[in-house]
């Protein structure tokens, strides 16, 4: 029970830092090896991040391809 909620803290943490100090986590989990759920979690956290970035690029550039088809804009 108590990794579960040390790999949550990690997510959560992962996921914050990737938003707003990328360096940082960047080079913390380039530099550390998962030997904890924290450290886990922390690495998940900043995936999910990642990933989530990625998916609103991918709607953005949808959008703008609706656009220059004539369809609504990205502003409509």
């Amino acid at each position: 029970m108590e990794q579960e909620h040390n790999y949550h803290l990690g997510f959560n943490s992962g996921f914050l830092l990737a938003k707003y100090k990328r360096a940082l986590v960047t080079k913390l989990t380039q530099s550390i090896r998962c030997t904890s759920a924290y450290l886990q979690g922390l690495s998940d956290g900043k995936a999910e991040y990642d990933k989530s970035m990625q998916q609103e690029k991918l709607k953005e550039l949808e959008s703008l391809r609706t656009w220059d088809r004539g369809g609504y804009g990205p502003l409509d």
